[in-house]
């Protein structure tokens, strides 16, 4: 009777260990859901990758406009949802008083954020001259140095380039802005950009997009670069992340690769970011170069000052030292792809499936 009771006892903390062990399975190999939708990572094929997107924050991007004519952008440049043509709109906006409108430029218009922007307000807003590889690169065109522009808060698409447990390693579907701390050049730890993508000021970008509970989804990352560790919530992609094949990138840097083509928003143009216009059949006509967080430091030598260099994807999908290196300009050019780990589990209430994108523009 004891060995039985014995025997018995033994299969049932033998069941309740399998148990054990497949409930921590399982929870190991859950896959991270959002809006009932299982996430994968990146899949690659030949030359096309696709992503899952999840929308998350919102930023300005879309330019609100009293009519379909419209001359700051070429209309062969212009993207399906670049422009809200809304007069009525237009006129709430343009009529709107000065004192309803923040520090930041940004006014609550019946529930919805708008900013508004002069040219004085732009990183760059100087049309290139003719020069080597120059008059392939345009930017937005003021028409004027003292009315406003006006853009409309929207959500922002991210692509999923990673997918482990409920941590979703996310970079923005396409350029965001281009904030005069890109111009200022150095070592990712001490950056302007970190600072403006990260700080507690108002017109920071992660207290312009984001409200207080998707703050709180979003992760805290141990960044690496240069030797040096810093926590950050917001960075930016470094060289070798856009080398990696698993997040649907070439590993050739020379690659004029889909997978790294980016477009850039209204708002960013309108910010100063440029635009290639080479040739209207080429396959990257209208993309925008992006910045990423590496950067290399030169000492003085015979040629020249101590200098800084930063890395960046060109308009044409390959990485590159800054645009100085091929078209005489500044990095000021260059928009702003925001990268950011969100807590999956965290964040059902404030984010949502938006579909797939693919490098081949579908």
């Amino acid at each position: 009777m004891k060995k039985c009771f014995k025997k018995l006892v033994s299969l049932v903390c033998a069941s309740a260990l399998a148990v054990s062990m497949l409930s921590t399975y399982c929870t190991d190999v859950k896959a991270a859901t959002v809006s009932g939708h299982e996430l994968k990572n990146p899949v690659k094929e030949s030359s096309n990758t696709e992503w899952d997107c999840v929308w998350f924050g919102s930023y300005p991007q879309a330019e609100v406009v009293p009519s379909s004519t419209y001359t700051a952008i070429n209309n062969d440049l212009l993207q399906d949802g670049d422009l809200i043509v809304s007069e009525e709109l237009y006129n709430k906006l343009i009529k709107a008083k000065d004192m309803d409108w923040n520090e930041n430029g940004d006014i609550n218009l019946e529930g919805t954020y708008y900013r508004r922007i002069k040219k004085s307000d732009a990183t760059s807003s100087t049309v290139i001259s003719p020069g080597p590889l120059g008059k392939v690169l345009t930017t937005y065109q003021w028409d004027s140095d003292s009315e406003y522009h006006y853009f409309k808060y929207e959500p922002i698409k991210w692509r999923v380039l990673n997918i482990t447990g409920d941590d979703a390693l996310l970079l923005a579907d396409q350029g965001l802005d281009n904030p005069a701390e890109s111009k200022k050049i150095s070592y990712w730890n001490r950056s302007e950009v970190r600072t403006w993508l990260n700080g507690d000021s108002s017109d920071t970008f992660i207290k312009t997009a984001f409200s207080a509970a998707e703050r709180a989804a979003i992760k805290t990352s141990q960044i690496t670069e240069n030797q040096t560790i810093v926590s950050d919530k917001i960075f930016l992609l470094s060289e070798s992340d856009v080398l990696k094949e698993s997040y649907g990138f070439s590993n050739d840097e020379t690659s004029l690769d889909r997978a790294r083509w980016s477009r850039s928003s209204t708002f960013s143009k309108a910010m100063g970011t440029h635009i290639n216009k080479e040739f209207i059949s080429i396959p990257y006509y209208g993309c925008s170069p992006w910045m990423l967080r590496s950067a290399k430091y030169n000492p003085p030598s015979r040629s020249g000052p101590a200098n800084y260099q930063q890395r960046c994807v060109g308009s044409m999908g390959n990485v590159v030292y800054t645009l100085a290196d091929y078209t005489n300009l500044t990095i000021g050019c260059s928009t702003v792809r925001p990268v950011l780990h969100l807590d999956i589990s965290s964040s059902s209430r404030v984010c949502s499936y938006a579909g797939t994108v693919n490098s081949n523009g579908r």
